[in-house]
């Protein structure tokens, strides 16, 4: 980097990572001038010899418009012929298998169809032990050559806290719904044997409303349950799971009409 700085500007190519807009890869760095070492300036080409992957549009886009802005010219695929495959042709695959004469062969990355046809080429060219896995395939070696040895679990370990993988879809798709539409919780208090109500309904909401302005909304639902309550009379109070459904039910009704919202209604019902 040091001899690069000495040189004049055309005397310089630069090799660099962040074709595809990855976040802290160089090219994007120097894309938002925070580079240690290498700054884009005013008359600077840049080259993106790759295509754009599919998903990666946005980030690569938004590396070449801060490239323009920094003064660059830049070649990319849909303005230039520049892009380069980086991946090997048959005949290539061929001339790799003859120069290295493998005893063993596994083909890796890429689809199924691909790793196919590349085990088979292997398989054509007398390499002895071929095996094409797919994720979660076990590979054991004795003596210079593989055999198959099981399968073990593999795919996506969610990790909260000191949990591992314990969190079920269930509580995930509670965690998305709250983010989404917020919670209100309604609690309340009844006497356990005459179902007489001791306390409440209190309102609590969170990610629903602000606070200031909305005395008149969390009231007006406060008065929905009351009435609600009244409909359902002291016997039926002391069915919680009759009592809790009935309570959801109204409560949502009321802030879809009130507010054009669903959010998730939690009652809490004591008994005292």
């Amino acid at each position: 980097m040091e001899e690069a700085a000495s040189l004049p500007d055309r005397a310089v190519a630069v090799l660099t990572t962040g074709s595809q807009g990855e976040p802290r890869s160089a090219l994007m760095l120097m894309a938002l001038g925070e580079h240690k070492h290498l700054k884009v300036r005013q008359g600077d080409t840049v080259v993106l010899s790759s295509k754009f992957i599919p998903g990666n549009e946005r980030a690569i886009a938004s590396v070449i418009n801060r490239l323009f802005l920094a003064g660059a010219d830049v070649l990319y695929e849909k303005i230039s012929e520049v892009h380069v495959s980086g991946h090997a042709s048959v005949e290539e695959l061929r001339e790799m298998i003859a120069a290295v004469r493998p005893g063993n062969f596994v083909p890796v990355h890429g689809e199924p169809r691909l790793l196919v046809r590349h085990r088979n080429i292997a398989r054509e060219m007398g390499v002895p032990h071929v095996e094409m896995l797919r994720n979660g395939d076990v590979l054991a070696f004795s003596g210079g050559e593989m055999s198959r040895a099981g399968r073990i679990e593999v795919g996506r370990r969610f990790v909260d806290g000191k949990g591992i993988g314990d969190i079920e879809s269930l509580v995930l798709k509670d965690r998305i719904h709250l983010s989404q539409v917020g919670l209100v919780m309604v609690v309340l208090a009844f006497s356990s044997t005459t179902g007489e109500l001791l306390y409440g309904p209190d309102i609590v909401t969170r990610g629903v409303v602000t606070e200031s302005g909305s005395e008149a909304l969390v009231e007006g639902a406060r008065e929905e349950v009351l009435r609600a309550l009244e409909e359902f009379g002291p016997e039926a109070r002391t069915d919680t799971a009759e009592m809790q459904t009935g309570i959801r039910r109204v409560v949502r009704r009321y802030f879809n009409k009130r507010i054009d919202r669903k959010p998730m209604i939690v009652p809490v019902l004591l008994e005292l």
